[in-house]
């Protein structure tokens, strides 16, 4: 029995990659709680990892680095963008936590690693697997054959095992008994082990010993709302083909009934070639029929080519999230500058800034400043 394990390094730095226009081309600093909790692999070399302040990162990150605050709404929509992906090549895959998981190996494993720029991993456990795909290189798959096993653990350091969020106190005291590397601790036993590091060394346990496992589960997709249309002939112009997708959305906004879309997928299907898709994550969900055709709208001028032709447009709405309820309002009101703050705040952390006055500084100079707005 083989198992794979698929793994995507820096997850939430990822998420605003593919997510965020502004961060495609530029790196990429992700905070939480007033740490660094991702860092886009170029900057590395710069000092920036995980677990630094947030201040120490904004003096340390090279020019164009883009710093955003952690959205895990944006994180699951995007990581349920990766899953419906893999199950359209197989439906055995098992999510472990937003980029990681564990699926039975597949024709197009290699493929899909190298589109996501992930690391895989094959071998004859899950626990095995899983340290495989810590090991290999971005966009790359290792295989371990069963033979291979304890080469692989010899090899593999002890220290790499912050990547499972194994603590420093573990980290650091192995190799200070001599054991520096998996495959030399596997003399250890439970109890040792234990009276040491407690449940943390329990689990240090099970993956260095790996037993008997059950196979990857079917995977079960989250719900999402579909619909198509079909033209009686194949249409290839956007004036034919933007009524219908409007048509086909109002119909799929209708039945949201309280609920928001996070993301919008646009599959054509063409009966003389392959069907083509693209999918937009929004950065919040949205129950509003314009807001989703402007983003529909969007993709599909993009997939549209000359000489192109449609026979069916499908529409997708995805990772649907629970919209809390609002009051109603009788007469017109401006947008609050709240939400539109938030916003900017969210791309641009630290940019803004509100006024604070000192009237009793004993300097003129002193009696006014601006500090960050929380």
């Amino acid at each position: 029995m083989q198992f794979g394990c698929l793994y995507i390094p820096a997850f939430p730095a990822w998420v605003f990659e593919h997510a965020d226009p502004a961060a495609r081309t530029a790196p990429v600093v992700v905070i939480a709680s007033g740490k660094v909790i991702a860092v886009s692999r170029r900057i590395r070399s710069t000092g920036i990892t995980e677990g630094i302040p947030a201040e120490r990162a904004e003096r340390l990150a090279p020019e164009g680095t883009l710093l955003r605050h952690r959205d895990a709404s944006l994180e699951q929509a995007a990581w349920e963008d990766v899953l419906q992906d893999i199950n359209t090549y197989t439906p055995f895959l098992e999510p472990d936590l937003p980029g990681r998981l564990y699926v039975k190996p597949f024709a197009g494993i290699r493929e899909v690693t190298c589109r996501f720029r992930a690391q895989t991993a094959l071998a004859p456990h899950r626990s095995t697997a899983l340290l495989g795909a810590l090991r290999a290189g971005e966009g790359h798959m290792l295989a371990i054959r069963s033979r291979y096993v304890r080469i692989f653990l010899d090899r593999f350091d002890v220290e790499r095992l912050a990547g499972l969020h194994f603590s420093e106190e573990l980290i650091e005291q192995l190799p200070m008994f001599g054991f520096d590397t998996l495959g030399a601790a596997l003399g250890l036993a439970p109890r040792h082990l234990r009276a040491q590091f407690g449940e943390e060394g329990e689990r240090f346990y099970r993956l260095i010993h790996p037993s008997d496992e059950t196979p990857v589960a079917l995977y079960t997709p989250p719900p999402a709302i579909r619909r198509a249309y079909e033209f009686d002939h194949p249409c290839s112009e956007p004036g034919e083909l933007l009524p219908a997708l409007e048509y086909v959305l109002r119909q799929a906004a209708a039945e949201l009934k309280g609920h928001g879309a996070q993301r919008v997928k646009i599959i054509l299907h063409d009966r003389l070639r392959p069907s083509a898709c693209t999918c937009r994550v929004l950065p919040e969900a949205s129950n509003d029929p314009r807001r989703l055709l402007n983003t529909a709208a969007m993709l599909l001028e993009r997939m549209l080519e000359p000489g192109s032709t449609v026979q069916v447009v499908e529409l997708e709405l995805g990772s649907l999230r629970t919209m809390q309820p609002a009051q109603g309002v009788l007469f017109f009101q401006r947008p609050p500058v709240e939400k539109a703050v938030r916003t900017v705040h969210r791309r641009y952390p630290d940019v803004l800034r509100r006024p604070a006055t000192a009237p009793d500084a004993v300097f003129e100079e002193d009696r006014a400043s601006f500090e960050p707005f929380e």
